[in-house]
């Protein structure tokens, strides 16, 4: 649509519709439907005149002719109402240039409520007109997010009523309020991509040409919505808990092989240089991945399996782990890993120099995912297949990730720009449509996930929708990937924000996601969710898990119930998380309460703070480590046994620490650890599966700087030796076989 395109539909049309009664046929000039709403609709051009004959209405249907200067019928339109649905069908009888053709909802009301950000409200008494987008303003420069005004969904809300027209396709609504009623015009709109979305109202018509358009009306905005795009497993979804897995190195080194190859050897070569380094496999062993579903809550629980290909071995472990599993695809990209990249070259967007286009980041030579040009249904197609093949090998749903990661068409413009991610807006719509039809068609109880930390429509094709980031950012990321600092601001309400501007919008099951491998903010973040939501989504935040028994742990921590957490700080000062099991304040010390008694730790001196009323003191750039007290006979620290000495060394595994630790000498600390039932299941190897440990062997994994060194002694001091000592890099992995309780004492920290 041209820029004057809504100027000229409120000037032309107005200008008819104010037309004396005389001139109309004595049956009726529009299609009331009730509750103070008629449907009238319009054809112009501006090459001749065009009049609206009345139409002959009777039975929730109405025949509506559009006749020249010379008398003869140029068009006709037959609307008809049933159920809270209203269908109007165009017929044209001769050919019309530059022709506007659409419907009008005239409301009897004084005020309406427009369906955007900012729940805009139109009184009919003010004189004013206003025109919106939908879903934005594509007239407008992208580079300037300018979405407030637009309507989020094409439509308004009339006393009870929601008024809703069914488009996937870009478009806008002009309103006129006048005393007493107000009119909201909707243009029938084509659309086309160059250089980016494009829409326009004006078209040339042709004899014999059809063209339809369908408006809801109900009290249930959900009722609409699910009419529209088909119900969400709303029963379903209730209190489930969803966590993704990304396991190893999850997918082949780049153009190394295609996906066939990879298909027939998913186990071998065609990792990453770190995992050849490693001697690690490509994906997760089954039984890593039984056990990381295992850790998972065991009612309504969802395991994403973030791994290249969608094996039935995998799914079937994380199925015997408890979990139901799903399978990740990235919104409209393939990995830059991926097998088939250079196959698929032909349907990657590009700019104008042949780049192709990256997400997430929008600097040219950066990025995880090759984006394809979904208006073209042969790239479509690449991802419904890929559906269709998890589905069949035995994954339960897809999670959709990336919505929000999207690049113009044009080139111009990355994928971290606000109004970048709502292009394409059409072509997502029919991706999610003809997926969901493609999944049901296999498994009528599959469901679709998706990544959505906007409101966009095609949201409603989804069974649930993530909100992504909920008062946890990523503070500073470092090598080691489970040594990430994260901080959690008690100030940061993501999910109050999220729900005020999409709340009353949102009719698709809602989970809000908090991320991170520190167990305390994550479970701080999710206790503090004060707004409604569906269930809960954790994801450890894209690392790669270079143990599987760290993943397990980190998920049994984060879902553990009755864990510690906490419920405020000070003035609300940000809590930062340094690896798995450390917390600590930047800058300013403040008072920390918790959930309940929680043992804490400084880690400078090993020594225990004092409870007063489940509340400490803490310095600023201290560290301290935090200690459930659920644990059989001592101790259990966050994440399965996480204890940390110093950003340099930790020791961590599958016991419990049963006393705080001491410092016997200069540049040592010592322990007292205790066998704990084991998160992992049996383990695979070369060899064949290997038995499941007893829960008197004991996996303490310690990793020092060089020239430190690690004794083991039972509580009388007598030297233990180990069942098992080995290297693994840069660890040194001691398997000990003990009933009772163990000293492991590290010196030259």
């Amino acid at each position: 649509m041209t820029k004057c395109g809504i100027a000229f539909v409120l000037g032309v049309m107005l200008a008819g519709f104010s037309a004396p009664a005389s001139v109309l046929a004595a049956s009726c000039n529009s299609l009331g439907i009730g509750q103070g709403i008629a449907f009238k609709p319009f054809v112009l051009s501006k090459s001749q005149k065009i009049t609206l004959a009345g139409g002959d209405c009777a039975g929730g249907a109405g025949d509506f002719n559009f006749t020249g200067a010379n008398g003869a019928t140029l068009a006709t339109v037959r609307i008809s109402h049933q159920n809270g649905r209203v269908d109007l069908n165009f017929r044209f009888n001769q050919a019309l240039a530059a022709a506007e053709i659409g419907a009008v909802a005239v409301a009897r009301t004084q005020r309406i409520e427009l369906l955007n950000l900012t729940a805009t409200k139109l009184a009919a008494d003010s004189g004013k007109g206003i025109s919106t987008f939908y879903p934005y303003n594509w007239n407008k420069a992208v580079k300037r997010p300018v979405r407030d005004g637009d309507s989020i969904v094409p439509g308004f809300k009339t006393g009870q009523h929601f008024v809703v027209y069914d488009t996937p396709k870009l478009g806008g609504i002009a309103y006129e309020a006048k005393p007493g009623r107000i009119s909201a015009f909707f243009p029938y709109f084509t659309e086309f991509n160059r250089n980016g979305d494009k829409a326009r109202s004006r078209m040339d018509v042709r004899r014999g040409e059809q063209k339809a358009m369908r408006f809801y009306v109900d009290v249930s905005l959900a009722r609409i919505q699910d009419k529209r795009f088909g119900a969400p497993d709303r029963r379903g979804m209730q209190n489930a808990e969803i966590a993704q897995f990304v396991p190893n190195q999850w997918a082949p080194v780049v153009g190394s092989i295609s996906r066939r190859g990879l298909i027939q050897d998913a186990r071998g070569k065609h990792c990453g240089g770190a995992s050849k380094a490693r001697k690690r496999t490509c994906f997760a062993t089954d039984s890593e991945m039984r056990a990381f579903a295992s850790a998972m809550p065991r009612e309504n629980s969802i395991a994403i399996a973030r791994i290249a290909l969608p094996l039935a071995a995998a799914a079937q472990s994380i199925r015997e782990g408890g979990a139901s599993p799903e399978y990740y695809l990235f919104m409209g990209a393939v990995s830059t890993r991926d097998g088939d990249a250079r196959q698929l070259s032909n349907l990657m967007l590009t700019d104008s120099a042949g780049k192709q286009h990256l997400a997430p980041y929008s600097h040219k030579s950066k990025g995880h995912w090759h984006l394809l040009d979904i208006t073209k249904k042969t790239a479509r197609d690449v991802f419904i297949a890929r559906a269709v093949e998890a589905l069949q090998n035995g994954y339960e749903g897809i999670f959709m990730d990336g919505a929000f990661l999207w690049n113009m068409p044009n080139g111009h413009v990355g994928g971290d720009n606000p109004n970048a991610t709502i292009s394409h807006n059409h072509a997502r719509h029919i991706l999610l449509r003809d997926m969901k039809a493609a999944m049901r068609a296999v498994n009528p109880r599959a469901r679709l996930g998706l990544l959505a930390n906007r409101y966009m429509e095609y949201m409603h094709y989804a069974d649930y929708v993530v909100r992504e980031g909920t008062s946890i950012r990523w503070h500073n990321v470092r090598a080691a990937p489970h040594l990430r600092t994260v901080k959690y601001d008690p100030r940061g309400k993501a999910q109050k924000g999220w729900h005020a501007r999409y709340g009353r919008l949102a009719t698709t099951p809602v989970f809000f996601a908090c991320k991170g491998p520190n167990p305390v903010l994550v479970r701080s973040c999710r206790q503090n969710i004060d707004v409604p939501h569906d269930g809960f989504y954790y994801d450890s935040g894209d690392w790669d898990i270079h143990d599987s028994e760290i993943a397990g742990g980190l998920v049994d921590a984060i879902y553990r119930k009755g864990g510690v957490y906490v419920t405020r700080t000070d003035g609300n000062k940000p809590l930062i998380g340094v690896g798995v099991s450390q917390i600590k304040f930047e800058d300013q010390a403040a008072r920390i309460w918790f959930s309940r008694a929680a043992p804490l730790l400084r880690v400078k001196n090993w020594r225990a703070l004092g409870e007063i009323s489940h509340t400490y003191q803490l310095a600023a750039n201290e560290t301290y480590i935090p200690a459930d007290m659920d644990g059989a006979g001592g101790w259990r620290w966050a994440a399965e046994g996480f204890a940390y000495l110093n950003p340099d060394a930790y020791i961590a595994g599958d016991f419990y620490i049963t006393a705080p630790p001491t410092v016997p000498g200069p540049s040592a600390a010592q322990f007292q650890i205790a066998a704990a039932p084991r998160v992992e299941a049996a383990q695979e190897t070369r060899r064949g599966p290997k038995d499941a440990p007893n829960d008197t062997r004991m996996t303490v994994w310690i990793y020092t700087p060089n020239g430190s060194n690690f004794r083991l002694d039972d509580l009388a001091g007598r030297p233990i030796r180990a069942h098992s000592t080995k290297n693994v890099g840069e660890y040194t992995v001691v398997e000990i076989e003990a009933a009772d309780t163990v000293i492991l004492t590290i010196s030259g920290l």
